[in-house]
């Protein structure tokens, strides 16, 4: 059964330091990036599309991978609401026909800005850092509440990236029982 993967959080948190770890990791997954996609989309595709356009290309490619027999797919996006999720969620295939997991990563704001204020070779993320890490903040119970969890990510990377490694390897222990 194939799997689906998001790695959600605000700007800055490590979506794409843990991505990179878990493609390492599982090296027949397919990866997506969140950041890569909205380079890649039209600037004025928001305009033409409406709201939401990029995670909904999103969910079409993913649809679009699985289809062409993709086994793990992984998507890193910010979804700074549950609303947002469960809509992109509603885009994918349903449950019966494959595993969905939902990680957000969290570390406190002290913590994401230090990060972003010491990162190399990438462009800075301002404001976005904080816009996105108060919308989350205001979504983590809903969040709480989705079939996997949040994961703090306030140590070394490869913690974060243990935690989901684990999470997920008890899940499909779990449904082939």
């Amino acid at each position: 059964m194939p799997t689906i993967i998001v790695i959600n959080g605000p700007a800055g948190v490590g979506k794409s330091t843990i991505s990179a770890q878990l493609v390492g990791a599982l090296p027949n997954m397919i990866s997506i990036s969140g950041d890569c996609l909205r380079s890649f989309a039209p600037a004025h595709a928001r305009a033409l599309l409406g709201a939401g356009s990029t995670y909904r290309a999103a969910a079409a490619l993913i649809n679009s991978y699985l289809t062409m027999g993709a086994e793990i797919v992984l998507f890193d996006y910010i979804f700074t609401t549950y609303a947002q999720l469960q809509d992109f969620r509603h885009l994918l295939p349903p449950d019966e026909s494959c595993t969905f997991h939902i990680f957000t990563l969290w570390a406190p704001l002290a913590t994401v800005e230090q990060r972003e204020a010491t990162r190399q070779n990438r462009e800075r993320l301002g404001p976005q850092v904080q816009t996105t890490y108060e919308a989350i903040r205001k979504a983590l119970p809903a969040f709480s509440d989705s079939p996997d969890h949040i994961v703090s990510n306030t140590t070394i990377p490869e913690d974060a990236t243990k935690q989901i490694l684990s999470t997920i390897k008890l899940s499909e222990t779990s449904k082939i029982i």
